[in-house]
C-alpha cells in the first residue's frame, strides 16, 4: 500500500490556484454589488419617473377642483373625491412629507408617486452610496488579506527571511572572535581542572 504524500509542489500550487479563483469570484462580485449601489444612489432614473408621476397627480388634482371639490384640510375624509382631492394635495406637499405615511404610500392614486419620492430622498441615496463604498473598501481589504495571507505566504516569508539572513550572518561574524575566546578560556580552564 503506497503513502499518500500530502505535502508536495504539486498539491501547493492546485490550492493556490483554486484560492486565487476563490479570490477572484468574491472580488469581482463585491465591486460589483458596491458599484451597483453607488450607481442607484448617485443615478437619477427614479426622479425623472417622479416628476412624471408628478405631473400625472397635478392633472387629477386639476381635474378634482375643475369639478368643484374644494381642498379642506381638516376635513376627515375616508373615500369619495373629497377624499381623493386631499390625499393627492397631501402627498403633493413639499413641506411635509405625506408620503412617509401608509395611508398615502398604500393608496391607489398615490402609491407609485410616494414610492418614487421615498426612493429619491437624500437619506435614501446617501445610504445607498455610503453602503456601497463600504461593500468596495471591505472586499478590496478582504480579498488583499487573503491574498497575502494565504496565495503569497510563501512568497512573503522567503523575502523576509532573504533580508533577515544577512543581518544574521553579519552579527555571527561579529560575535565569532568574541565567542571563539570565550570557548578557548572555557577549554583551558577545563583543562587545567583535568590535570589537578
Amino acid at each position: 500500500m503506497a503513502k499518500k504524500e500530502y505535502l508536495n509542489e504539486e498539491n501547493y500550487q492546485k490550492t493556490k490556484k483554486a484560492i486565487k479563483l476563490v479570490l477572484i469570484i468574491i472580488f469581482t462580485l463585491g465591486i460589483s454589488l458596491g458599484g451597483y449601489l453607488i450607481y442607484k444612489g448617485i443615478g437619477n432614473n427614479s426622479s425623472d419617473n417622479k416628476a412624471e408621476l408628478k405631473a400625472d397627480l397635478e392633472v387629477k388634482r386639476k381635474a378634482l377642483e375643475a369639478k368643484g371639490i374644494t381642498y379642506n384640510p381638516m376635513a376627515k375624509y375616508t373615500d369619495g373625491e373629497e377624499y381623493d382631492l386631499k390625499i393627492i394635495t397631501e402627498a403633493l406637499d413639499p413641506s411635509f412629507s405625506y408620503c412617509s405615511f401608509d395611508e398615502y404610500k398604500n393608496n391607489d392614486l398615490t402609491k407609485e408617486y410616494c414610492n418614487a419620492a421615498n426612493n429619491t430622498s437624500n437619506f435614501s441615496k446617501t445610504s445607498s452610496v455610503m453602503f456601497g463604498g463600504f461593500i468596495i473598501i471591505a472586499t478590496i481589504i478582504l480579498c488583499g488579506g487573503l491574498y497575502a495571507g494565504l496565495v503569497k505566504r510563501r512568497e512573503i516569508l522567503a523575502y523576509g527571511a532573504q533580508q533577515v539572513m544577512p543581518v544574521a550572518q553579519e552579527g555571527i561574524e561579529k560575535m565569532a572572535p568574541s565567542i571563539g575566546k570565550v570557548v578557548g578560556e572555557i577549554a583551558k580552564n577545563i583543562k587545567e581542572q583535568d590535570k589537578k
